[in-house]
């Protein structure tokens, strides 16, 4: 029986495709040099998407890693950008204490990211891909 899970991965993939308007092919090419009919299984849920293939979607097309294995959040990183941005340019409108408070989010993840030894952009794709493989462990 199939995963429960992969099949609702697999949906969100093909919509993601669909919205695109990409052929199954065209795709794959775009992920990761990946042939018709595995796109096809991953879509079905016939497979199980690897963490590295998540994690192509997420950079390459700008979806949430967490939207896409979970169906929670922001489907689009580029609009949770935007919206950084609108609040970004409100700013000027704020008074300092909610200024300080915008920032001191900011810094934490920062921080975080620090304390984590997170420093270039390889560390940072490689920290997304564990991040990715504990959320799909949970669901095996």
């Amino acid at each position: 029986m199939k995963n429960l899970s992969s099949i609702e991965i697999g949906k969100r993939i093909r919509q993601i495709r669909k919205e695109r308007r990409l052929s199954q092919a065209k795709f794959g090419e775009l992920i990761g040099d990946l042939k018709w009919h595995r796109i096809r299984d991953l879509e079905s849920g016939k497979t199980k998407p690897s963490a590295d293939f998540i994690r192509q979607i997420a950079v390459r097309l700008q979806i949430s890693d967490e939207w896409l294995l979970e169906g929670k959040g922001e489907k689009s990183i580029s609009k949770r950008f935007q919206e950084w941005l609108r609040r970004t340019s409100e700013l000027q409108g704020m008074d300092a204490a909610n200024i300080q408070e915008g920032l001191k989010e900011k810094f934490a993840m920062l921080d975080f990211l620090e304390h984590l030894g997170i420093r270039t952009r390889e560390q940072l794709e490689e920290f997304l891909t564990l991040r990715i493989l504990l959320r799909m462990w949970r669901w095996c």
